[in-house]
């Protein structure tokens, strides 16, 4: 019963917060900014019309249409655009160009008819390039959005909670599951609903994916809270209350969530952090023993059954076959991973690298799993390189200038600042519409760092 009205309220949850959340893009942009983070972790949550609409699509949309011509007309005014963001347009630019002309020179041979829908058939490039833009627009929202450094380290904290709320259902489920039987919150698939269990409804290991979806989304959002309470600690700052008792929350979910991603990430979190803080750092050593002696106590105590779950899981990892058919096609055209194939453009290209007994992708266009794969794909290492000189040259800015500016948030926008280093490089391995909220995040930041140290003189 729980479980049949909770998948029967989503279309009207997710319409009724769009709703709310377009009053606001109108009325009080700041606002939708926070409803539009928030909702950003639940991402079993949305209304399928050929494509998967999210709360944050549609509020993306929304901010396209009302607030982006105001937005334009006022950077038409200054004449003011920095460096940075020229580098981030000619990123949007080449992407666009890219697409267009692999579309134009497609060879017909690699085309045919392809299932899915309007959105991922016919008139496939012009909605790849709104997808695409709805996208990007994530940067420019929290630049003209976000107006003060207390707006900016609210950003942060809406994020922590929604991972906090999430957390807290996972539990509630896996408790509920054990106790009796029942899962409150399964996931919902295009044309299926369909639980969390590792080996079928009859196993009793089951996987948490709470509000978020799948497990594998699950563990990354517990994978981000992790990052932000640890990089906070480490910093000698306490983000929330009870913090240590909420990292613990996240460490059980993220544990029976039994995603290799998770523990992938969760393993490149904690390196990233150690490095950061700097290896001889008395918090790095204490990070790293802490970690060590958790790590351990779990081995020496876990039960046959989620031991033979976690093998089970750990050997399905590795490379997917979507991936290695557009390996396969980059290893014999490199060429065309310098440049990319263009938005949406690499199963015309890779679908003959499928087995032939391997009918799932055949008719059905395809994206890479890895965050790699996927922007080599659509805009090739040109652009990769484009996006990330954007990103290395945001955190050089605003470190630098954080280490000569002092004022009352700074340990809260040093922790942001971190938790885009450390997402960046997850990206890579994972692609996520998160690092361009983060992104931009990092623009409103260096926008105001660079008036402070101007007023200074």
């Amino acid at each position: 019963m729980i479980a049949t009205l909770y998948i029967l309220s989503i279309k009207y949850i997710v319409i009724l917060v769009a709703i709310i959340g377009v009053y606001f893009v109108i009325k009080k942009p700041l606002y939708a900014l926070y409803i539009l983070v928030f909702t950003f972790p639940f991402k079993n949550f949305y209304i399928w019309i050929g494509t998967d609409l999210q709360i944050w699509k549609l509020l993306s949309i929304a901010f396209l249409i009302f607030q982006t011509p105001k937005w334009i007309l006022q950077v038409n005014k200054t004449n003011k655009i920095d460096k940075v963001m020229f580098i981030f347009l000619s990123f949007i630019i080449y992407v666009l160009f890219i697409s267009i002309i692999n579309t134009l020179f497609i060879n017909p041979d690699n085309t045919k008819e392809m299932l899915g829908g309007y959105f991922k058939n016919e008139g496939r490039i012009f909605f790849q390039i709104i997808f695409f833009l709805i996208t990007v627009n994530l940067v420019f929202i929290p630049i003209n959005v976000l107006k003060t450094f207390t707006d900016i380290v609210k950003i942060i904290k809406v994020l922590l909670f929604a991972i906090i709320v999430l957390a807290v259902l996972g539990f509630v489920q896996y408790l509920i599951v054990h106790l009796v039987g029942v899962d409150p919150f399964p996931i919902k698939g295009v044309n299926e609903v369909h639980s969390g269990f590792v080996l079928g409804i009859r196993d009793s290991i089951f996987r948490i994916n709470s509000w978020a979806g799948e497990p594998k989304h699950m563990a990354i959002a517990m994978v981000i809270g992790i990052t932000i309470i640890l990089l906070s600690r480490v910093y000698n700052l306490k983000i929330i209350k009870y913090d240590l008792l909420i990292l613990g929350l996240f460490v059980f979910n993220l544990i029976f969530t039994y995603s290799t991603t998770g523990y992938v990430w969760v393993g490149i979190v904690l390196i990233l952090i150690v490095f950061i803080r700097g290896i001889l750092n008395w918090r790095s050593l204490l990070l790293m023993g802490i970690v060590g002696i958790i790590g351990l106590f779990m081995v020496l105590n876990m039960s046959t059954s989620m031991s033979n779950a976690m093998g089970k899981q750990i050997a399905r990892a590795g490379i997917e076959i979507q991936d290695e058919t557009i390996k396969s096609y980059f290893l014999d055209e490199p060429q065309h991973a310098l440049i990319g194939t263009g938005l949406g453009n690499i199963h015309h290209y890779a679908v003959k690298y499928f087995p032939v007994n391997f009918p799932l992708f055949k008719d059905t266009p395809y994206k890479a799993n890895s965050g790699f794969l996927f922007m080599l794909a659509d805009f090739g290492l040109i652009g990769i390189l484009l996006l990330y000189l954007v990103v290395g040259l945001l955190l050089q800015q605003n470190i630098r200038l954080l280490q000569k500016i002092d004022m009352k948030e700074k340990k809260e926008i040093l922790v942001l600042v971190y938790l885009t280093a450390v997402f960046s490089i997850l990206f890579l391995s994972r692609y996520n519409e998160l690092f361009f909220i983060l992104l931009g995040v990092m623009f409103a930041i260096n926008k105001k760092l660079k008036n402070i140290e101007i007023k200074k003189g």
